[in-house]
């Protein structure tokens, strides 16, 4: 017989809300938007980058939070 080689099973998706402590749900428990998750989600991005670079977002690269997702 031949051996069989592992299968190689693919690794689930990271959750990018759960990497930036976003909530799927309101606090009423109810599911929130796409669309306020969304919002949430860039909010956070910006405050990490901000966090790195405290002129991130200001007069002096402005165009960086239009062109980074």
């Amino acid at each position: 017989q031949t051996p069989v080689a592992p299968v190689a099973r693919p690794q689930p998706a990271p959750d990018v809300f759960e990497q930036n402590g976003i909530s799927k749900t309101n606090p009423d428990g109810s599911k929130k938007s796409d669309a306020k998750m969304q919002e949430e989600l860039r909010a956070a991005i910006i405050a990490k980058k901000r966090q790195q670079n405290p002129r991130y977002g200001t007069v002096f690269n402005i165009g960086n939070i239009f062109k980074d997702e």
